[in-house]
């Protein structure tokens, strides 16, 4: 079982970097974001309409905050992912994780648990900039540039440059151990 923290901004690539991880390393990936069990807050409790502009995101980001603060319920729930992950012998889990600090979090449970985990960064300079320009919240969405990650893959050419680099970058990785 391994972990894999995927994080940028938004519309960077991260989905298209799962699907060339699973082709390239011939795996099967679960996928699961911090943000998840927010968003069903967010529409159950606020009327969020699902939209992920600008306004929502920061809806989004205040939620996650707020619960961060009163509960740690979004690390908690990541956590039990992880936990099911490993009872059901996954392959890999790959977590999208924004602030530094929950991301230090899910590392720190992986070392207790023995899992092998990294965080890798998905770099688009088109999506940042356009995330920079939406001013959207610097502890959600913006905060993906305030880590030291493992990895990070360029997405600045095309797919097929794309599908090379995940292969390449991520390599050490997945022959760290057996999965």
């Amino acid at each position: 079982m391994k972990v894999l923290i995927l994080n940028g901004a938004a519309e960077s690539g991260k989905g298209t970097v799962v699907e060339y991880i699973k082709h390239c390393f011939l795996i099967n990936a679960l996928e699961y974001s911090s943000i998840d069990y927010v968003k069903k807050v967010a529409v159950d409790q606020f009327g969020w309409d699902g939209e992920k502009d600008a306004k929502g995101r920061i809806l989004l980001s205040e939620i996650k905050q707020l619960m961060i603060n009163y509960n740690d319920l979004p690390f908690k729930k990541v956590a039990e992912v992880i936990s099911d992950c490993v009872s059901f012998n996954e392959d890999l889990l790959v977590v999208d994780v924004r602030e530094p600090e929950e991301i230090r979090k899910v590392v720190k449970q992986c070392k207790i648990m023995e899992i092998d985990c990294a965080a890798c960064k998905v770099e688009r300079k088109e999506a940042e900039s356009r995330a920079k320009k939406q001013k959207l919240h610097p502890k959600g969405d913006l905060a993906y540039d305030s880590y030291a990650y493992d990895y990070y893959i360029n997405n600045d050419g095309t797919l097929y440059d794309l599908e090379l680099v995940v292969g390449h970058v991520l390599k050490p990785f997945f022959r760290r151990s057996e999965i």
